[in-house]
């Protein structure tokens, strides 16, 4: 469950927090459940719920999105255990932890996360394919202006150059 807090003043913040204060509050004293209220957050704009995937603890894109702290806040959670408030870069959370998996050496054809299609073998292949179109792309841009640079009448008038 997540309360976006993302281009919010301080007084808009404020009101988030006390959003998401609110949900939590129904689901420490039983009002609702996690999952009644990932349902309701459905027809309900103010907040969003729902899976939010698979969180790996040391990628460096995540923590820089999230924080660190979110993420070892998160990493301490027990299976099918509710969070408190979780503040982060992003938004307000409410998490629950639906799978743990023990961390493991991928294989070339495992998928680089549970349940995703792409394996390390596709990821790897992608990589050096981006690279090696990459180093074309570049070769080509060199090779064009040297080519430009050897017809070009360049004349360089150092008296008008102020450095």
């Amino acid at each position: 469950i997540a309360v976006d807090i993302r281009n919010l003043n301080p007084t808009q913040k404020d009101a988030a927090r006390t959003k998401i204060d609110s949900l939590y509050r129904q689901i420490r004293t039983g009002q609702a459940t996690f999952d009644d209220l990932v349902r309701k957050s459905v027809d309900d704009p103010s907040y969003t719920g729902g899976d939010f995937g698979y969180l790996v603890r040391n990628d460096p894109r995540t923590v820089n999105i999230l924080g660190q702290a979110f993420i070892d806040s998160v990493f301490t959670l027990k299976q099918n255990e509710v969070s408190g408030v979780l503040p982060s870069n992003v938004a307000y959370y409410i998490a629950q932890i639906t799978d743990k998996r023990p961390p493991k050496l991928l294989t070339l054809d495992d998928p680089i996360l549970p349940g995703a299609k792409i394996t390390v073998r596709d990821r790897i292949t992608q990589y050096l394919m981006a690279q090696t179109q990459q180093k074309a792309f570049a070769d080509a841009a060199n090779t064009l202006i040297a080519s430009l640079r050897k017809k070009a009448d360049i004349q360089l008038f150092e008296a008008n150059l102020n450095w």
